[in-house]
């Protein structure tokens, strides 16, 4: 039998449960994680940073500083969008979820991997831990992904390299990410009316994506710098 501890840790809108998993499995899943790097850069695009070697979280700041900094150098109107999708992974549809890594795979034993990745987080039984009391009731959960996993990476990567591509071939856009936190910015050289109605665009496409796959937008914490 697998186990996994639920620890509650803080966030400024509440408590939200955290996987606190074996050293062993977490030492296996990041070997997997790493064996699957080549395959992943045939499919994540360039704005992707999140678990990329000498990538890190600010080259996202960075792109969009820069951008903004040289359209107002040029006397040009732009903007960026920093979006939040609401706890992404706890939200976002397993079956979409499973089946899109299945799919990209393409090596038959990538997606032995995964099946196997899938059966196995199947049989974990979650409980949570107070203190040193850990509760007999197991969680139970029908959507979204235990965080902690390094599928659940691959998963969250698959599925937002879908909207990065979506909005940067319907859009005169660029993103940039890491993981789950996502910035879209405007294209160098457009004008006031077009910026404007992408942001527009942006936010609605985005919308639409989070609905069709769990992973729906809080606007509340949607910012846009112009």
């Amino acid at each position: 039998e697998i186990g996994a501890d639920l620890m509650m840790a803080p966030e400024p809108m509440g408590m939200r449960p955290i996987n606190n998993f074996t050293p062993w499995y977490s030492a296996w899943s990041k070997a997997r994680f790493q064996a699957m790097e080549e395959w992943r850069e045939t499919w994540m695009p360039e704005g992707m940073h999140g678990s990329r070697k000498e990538h890190e979280a600010l080259e996202v700041v960075y792109e969009h500083a820069t951008h903004m900094e040289r359209q107002a150098a040029a006397g040009k109107p732009a903007a960026a969008v920093s979006l939040d999708w609401s706890k992404f992974f706890d939200s976002v549809r397993r079956t979409i979820g499973e089946q899109l890594v299945q799919e990209m795979a393409g090596d038959e034993q990538w997606r032995k991997v995964f099946r196997a990745e899938q059966r196995l987080l199947e049989k974990i039984k979650p409980r949570y831990k107070i203190g040193r009391t850990v509760a007999h009731k197991e969680y139970q959960k029908d959507e979204g992904f235990m965080q902690g996993p390094n599928y659940t990476i691959t998963v969250a990567l698959a599925v937002l390299s879908v909207w990065t591509r979506m909005l940067e071939e319907e859009l005169p856009c660029k993103t940039s990410s890491f993981i789950d936190d996502s910035s879209v910015r405007t294209n160098e050289g457009m004008e006031m009316e077009s910026v404007a109605k992408t942001v527009h665009d942006v936010l609605k496409l985005s919308k639409e994506f989070g609905e069709i796959t769990g992973t729906n937008l809080n606007m509340a914490k949607v910012k846009i710098l112009a």
